[in-house]
């Protein structure tokens, strides 16, 4: 696979598709990981896991997106206000509406999301489409191995920075995410599937484009400031350890991705295939 030098005056290897990548200063002799994960238990998600293994076994240290040995998934920002309902937001009618749509097209009960915020409730309900091959996630299986094999683990964010995310963003937008999702069950069955076959194909500029569309107005809150963020706390991390990062794949790639943030920083990027 061929070489070529970047505007940094660093090689970067090319590589149409992978979702693994190997980070080092230049002149340093230490090696770490940056991996593109996917949130789901499929199979297509495990796609990339053997390869991963044999790397994450170099690392003396695992980062996830967060810390997922400190989650407290009860958290509060996930639900709405004592006093508001998703059938509130939407209104008496609608919510019927969207509730068979939901029951016939995931075998979902809205009702048991009522309390939920519309994105919220959204991604718990898109997660139903993908098949559970897998007893865990890909994130918390990798989470899993580090841990078995006594590895120090930490997370590039926390989850209280992602908490505010999700606060920033306005109910009426969230809703109206959660509308557009589900008035057009076929179109939107059609782009989780093709986000899972990129996935699989380890297309991370072509998953960086997907996320980027699909987010709309909040892309800048939610992918490329992150994205920026990711990629300086990356960079300090390897600094004096060998690091195994995973992170969801679609912040890699891209003009605003964090491999582009990272060359910026004058890190060697040579693709794992």
């Amino acid at each position: 696979m061929p070489l070529s030098r970047s505007d940094s005056g660093i090689f970067y290897m090319k590589a149409k598709h992978t979702v693994l990548w190997c980070l080092e200063f230049p002149g340093s002799e230490i090696r770490s990981y940056l991996m593109g994960t996917m949130h789901a238990k499929s199979d297509e998600a495990y796609t990339h896991l053997n390869l991963a293994t044999t790397y994450l076994n170099k690392c003396q240290l695992f980062a996830g997106e967060i810390d997922l040995s400190n989650t407290n998934y009860s958290n509060n920002e996930f639900y709405l206000p004592v006093d508001i309902t998703l059938s509130d937001l939407l209104g008496r009618k609608k919510y019927l509406k969207y509730s068979k749509i939901i029951k016939k097209a995931f075998e979902v009960d809205l009702n048991q999301l009522q309390k939920y915020k519309p994105l919220v409730a959204q991604n718990i309900i898109l997660e139903k489409i993908i098949t559970e091959s897998n007893t865990l996630s890909l994130d918390f299986k990798l989470h899993d191995l580090a841990y078995k094999s006594g590895m120090k683990l930490t997370g590039i964010e926390t989850l209280e920075e992602q908490n505010n995310i999700l606060k920033i963003i306005p109910i009426s937008h969230q809703l109206k995410m959660f509308k557009d999702s589900f008035s057009k069950i076929k179109r939107m069955k059609r782009t989780l599937e093709k986000t899972i076959s990129l996935y699989a194909s380890g297309n991370i500029n072509a998953l960086y484009k997907e996320s980027k569309r699909g987010l709309g107005k909040i892309r800048e809150i939610m992918l490329f400031d992150r994205n920026k963020i990711m990629a300086e706390r990356i960079v300090e991390l390897i600094r004096n350890e060998s690091c195994f990062v995973a992170i969801g794949a679609a912040h890699l790639g891209g003009n605003k991705g964090v491999l582009k943030f990272l060359k910026e920083s004058s890190i060697l990027i040579t693709a794992v295939l």
